[in-house]
């Protein structure tokens, strides 16, 4: 039986002792008192040929009062009818120790809702709806509730059922039938859902067992089972359809972006609730889900066949997990636990054939990498240890710098750098992602032609009207600059966004830790970490689309671009790609719009202005477009150009012509 259907028929039960309790005493008097050890009672009745009427009844349930504005009771030879008026539940008397409900429960099901009827069959009607809270604000409204009582004592219900609440909008349950037949409670049911389509419910209970099952049009289903008395609970599912159960599930699986309608559920998962809360999953396999978030991805992702198994525990505060997640023919142990104080996190990939990797990564996540094929085998793990004590401490020392400091220090160098984050980080990371050494690649993707870099380049891009346009990077092009011509704004660029540019592989893992770090303490992200090779190959093949789907393209772009090209003529395409204000790529194009001369021909503090705009030049541009800059930008400035000189990448004449120098810009307000 349901929670709900279960209460309904205590009640029914109460109010049908009560008719006997009246039908049995010769005053009003001496049935209330009887009445009142049962926790029921009445203002008045009368009885006549039409038969016994109550009036302003009331009884306990549970500890929550039921009062009933009128109760109709008439007899025939068929039996006892009841029918009820005003019936109102009053869920805030509750009481949390009702021992008479506890004593309740404890009889066995065989015999807990038996009514000693004395073989006369009794009918109990209402009127209107009666609502019942679940939870969750989760509110049923039980529509004309029916308790049909045999000579033998047992009832039957039937009711009709609306969910209302923020997980459920309007789901009926209806014709909902809780019955005893051959020492067992059944329930029976349709769950009609606010999208369309339904689902048959089907539950049994008896000393030993208790089963609900639901089961879709289409053959799906899902099983709960329980032993009474024991704290485990079992849920199987074959191949339920999670679109049509999404408002039941909302709360606990379906987070905002994750569509549902076309998933399925298999499995088996396994609850035992107690002092310490276990959870043990064995085959459990979602299919169908989509999930649309641009944090992830500009388009949809659609997930394959995500497997999970293994074990989780909650105990005093403390949760452990051990578990393997699959994909497509990719296996990822997950091993953690966390308390109040630390939280640790390991994750391992299962060796597995490089092109296989490639394949499990999900639809709307790889749409640049189509025609790409790898060869070798491939294994990673990675480590995270947190210490929340130490995070406190240094979310305490993290003081937000002035606002245009702030968004200047989006670099990925800065003064601020110079007493490094990850040599008091929080915590411990720890990566192992062998691509480069263990994964050969025999063919690129589709629209990636390497061999066209080393000579002149046809780039193709959208621009700021929708359109798409086409550049040659290639000399005596216009707006395009050789690096050999652009010493000062190439050595900028490198200070402000790479400093280990011409010793990495493509990726500077240090710099990765320090972002990470950085961002784990500020709660956002505020710091990347991509290397001049990275944003190549993003402005070559992927565009301005920062997601993680991107970011991963990216990464295996990168190691084809370093492998492809040299160094120089990396820097060189990135020079005269970078987008460094509205529709201007490329050096050149900035020195012309900002200071009104080729780049060849700016000083060390105009190529610093320049290569500082690249975080957001967009941005920048509208706040300087009336040519004068502020003291705080200018002080940001000189401190890349000390910095720089220190790190002998500046000379010392520029140096003191910079620190005297004042920044002049086109006034570009009237355009």
């Amino acid at each position: 039986m349901t929670r709900t259907s279960t209460r309904l028929t205590r009640a029914g039960l109460l109010l049908i002792a009560a008719v006997g309790a009246w039908c049995e005493s010769a005053s009003q008097s001496r049935a209330n008192l009887r009445l009142h050890e049962r926790g029921a009672g009445f203002a008045s009745w009368d009885l006549d040929l039409a038969g016994l009427h109550v009036h302003d009844a009331y009884a306990t349930v549970r500890g929550r009062t039921i009062t009933m504005d009128a109760i109709e009771v008439t007899a025939s030879t068929a039996g006892v009818e009841m029918h009820i008026d005003g019936l109102v539940v009053d869920h805030a008397s509750a009481q949390s120790n009702d021992t008479a409900g506890d004593a309740e429960e404890a009889k066995p099901a065989t015999e807990r809702f038996r009514i000693a009827n004395r073989g006369i069959r009794i009918v109990v009607t209402t009127s209107g709806a009666i609502a019942w809270p679940l939870g969750r604000d989760l509110v049923a409204h039980v529509v004309d509730p029916r308790v049909d009582i045999d000579r033998d004592g047992w009832p039957t219900v039937h009711a009709t059922a609306r969910l209302e609440g923020a997980t459920a909008e309007d789901l009926v349950v209806d014709d909902a039938i809780v019955s005893h037949r051959g020492g067992r409670w059944h329930l029976t049911g349709a769950l009609h859902m606010p999208a369309g389509g339904s689902l048959a419910l089907d539950g049994t209970t008896d000393p030993s067992l208790q089963t609900l099952a639901i089961r879709d049009e289409g053959g799906g289903e899902l099983v709960v089972t329980r032993s009474p008395g024991e704290p485990t609970v079992q849920v199987l599912a074959s191949e339920f359809p999670l679109g049509h159960a999404g408002p039941i599930l909302a709360a606990i699986t379906a987070p905002r972006g994750v569509s549902l309608i076309d998933a399925t559920l298999s499995g088996a998962v396994e609850a035992t609730l107690g002092d310490a809360v276990r959870i043990h999953v064995d085959g459990l396999v979602a299919s169908g889900i989509v999930v649309e978030d641009p944090r992830l991805s500009s388009r949809p992702v659609g997930l394959g066949e995500v497997s999970l198994d293994g074990d989780a525990v909650l105990q005093g505060g403390r949760v452990e997990l051990q578990l393997v997640v699959g994909h497509g023919e990719a296996r990822i142990a997950v091993g953690g636990h966390a308390d109040r104080t630390r939280a640790e996190l390991d994750l391992d990939l299962a060796e597995m054939p490089c092109d296989a990797l490639l394949g499990a990564m999900p639809r709307g996540t790889a749409d640049a990498l189509v025609g790409m094929r790898l060869r070798g085998t491939i294994a990673a793990s990675a480590h995270l240890a947190l210490s929340f004590a130490d995070l406190d401490r240094a979310r305490l020392r993290e003081q937000p710098p002035p606002a245009d400091v702030a968004l200047a220090r989006t670099h990925r160098q800065t003064d601020a750098d110079e007493v490094s984050l990850e040599d008091d980080a929080p915590g411990e990371l720890a990566l192992d992602f062998p691509f480069l050494e263990r994964c050969k690649t025999i063919a690129d993707p589709a629209n990636v032609d390497l061999a066209a870099l080393s000579g002149p380049y046809r780039h193709r891009f959208v621009g700021d009207d929708g359109k798409l346009r086409e550049r040659l990077l290639a000399p005596g092009s216009p707006d395009f600059a050789p690096l050999g011509r652009v010493p000062k704004i190439a050595t900028a660029f490198i200070g402000l966004e790479d400093m280990r540019y011409w010793y990495h592989d493509g990726f500077d893992r240090e710099q990765i830790e320090r972002a990470f770090w950085h961002n784990v303490v500020s709660g956002r992200v505020r710091r990347g970490a991509s290397t001049i090779s990275q944003q190549t190959a993003r402005n070559l093949w992927l565009g301005v689309d920062r997601s993680i789907a991107r970011k991963l393209q990216e990464a295996y772009l990168t190691t084809r671009l370093e492998t492809a090209v040299s160094k120089v003529r990396i820097l060189e395409l990135y020079v005269n790609l970078v987008e460094l204000g509205p529709d201007i790529y490329g050096v050149d194009a900035a020195a012309r719009f900002y200071f009104g001369i080729p780049a060849a021909e700016l000083d060390v503090l105009q190529a610093v202005h320049i290569a500082s705009l690249a975080p957001a030049p967009r941005t920048y541009a509208e706040k300087w477009k009336h040519g004068q800059v502020d003291a705080a930008w200018m002080a940001e400035l000189r401190g890349h150009v000390r910095r720089m000189h220190r790190n002998r990448m500046v000379k010392d004449a520029d140096l003191r012509a910079a620190l005297k120098s004042d920044l002049r810009l086109l006034d570009r307000t009237g355009e």
